[in-house]
């Protein structure tokens, strides 16, 4: 029996942009299709958090109306990714037992060592766990087990990667979306996201670190025997590069990142000089200047 195609939308809250993806599943197929994308300044948004909620609604909207408009149908929600740069990764474990005699490992038992390794979490009250990753299964004390669904033992044990997040953070979020009129699928942390969607499963298998640079932060993920053991978010991006020119060159914001964009950090490739024009005069920059302060 045929299925309409599966829609799936994904919503990147960025410091300078926000981004629309819209892919389409076969049921016969895993993997999806891209059939569209909305792009629209970030606005109201800065290091990755929501400073003013009309301007971070309006952004969305504008994003979403430009992915509808290449998709040609109206989108009902999404899942988000952002920034989380107060959030935290935690690694706690667990254990239960099988019982006396070794017995099969089942669905019931993954859960419940899993929810023995969040009971280790101190959560404060004003906090929520948004990802629960296992790291590695032990089995009998046998450890770097990836599934140990259906395997014979007397104790499990897990080493859990938790992400925890600001409350208000992840409400603040949901209600910018949900105001733009998306319904908010689920929540995932941009780095985790990012380096899902660029590293291969071999790469993650023998280790790698992604690194995501946006305009007011930068993800880090960094991947052993295939799964995330360490997520982080640091509050520097490209615009603080922007910035730093703007104030060393005594030039606009817009025209910094304009020179930022014709660069290159390679003093060979800068053949001519540059020219900026504020406040009605032409300004003739010295390349090498511009990359000492990149630099």
């Amino acid at each position: 029996m045929y299925r309409e195609p599966e829609i799936i939308v994904g919503l990147d809250l960025g410091t300078s942009k926000i981004a629309v993806v819209v892919a389409e599943r076969d049921s016969r197929f895993q993997d999806a299709q891209i059939i569209g994308i909305g792009l629209a300044p970030s606005q109201g948004i800065r290091k990755g958090l929501i400073v003013n909620l009309e301007q971070a609604i309006q952004s969305v909207r504008m994003a979403v109306q430009d992915a509808e408009k290449m998709v040609g149908f109206e989108i009902g929600e999404a899942t988000v990714a952002f920034s989380g740069i107060d959030a935290a990764s935690v690694t706690s474990r667990g254990m239960v037992s099988l019982g006396r005699v070794p017995r099969q490992v089942g669905i019931q038992d993954i859960e419940r060592v899993i929810e023995a390794a969040q009971s280790e979490l101190a959560v404060p009250s004003n906090r929520v766990t948004l990802h629960t990753i296992p790291v590695k299964y032990s089995l009998d004390g046998n450890s770097g087990i990836d599934d140990p669904l259906g395997m014979t033992g007397i104790r499990l044990e897990i080493e859990l990667q938790s992400v925890i997040a600001p409350t208000s953070v992840i409400q603040n979020i949901i209600n910018c979306v949900e105001s733009a009129g998306i319904t908010v699928n689920g929540l995932v942390i941009k780095s985790l996201a990012s380096a899902l969607g660029s590293l291969t499963d071999e790469e993650m298998r023998t280790g790698a670190v992604s690194i995501c640079i946006g305009g007011g932060t930068t993800g880090v993920a960094m991947f052993a025997d295939g799964r995330p053991v360490r997520l982080s978010v640091i509050p520097i991006g490209g615009d603080h590069i922007t910035n730093d020119l703007a104030y060393v060159l005594k030039i606009p914001i817009s025209k910094a990142e304009e020179i930022k964009q014709q660069v290159s950090l390679f003093p060979e490739e800068n053949k001519e000089a540059l020219e900026v024009e504020a406040r009605g005069r032409t300004k003739t920059l010295n390349a090498e200047d511009v990359v000492d302060v990149i630099s």
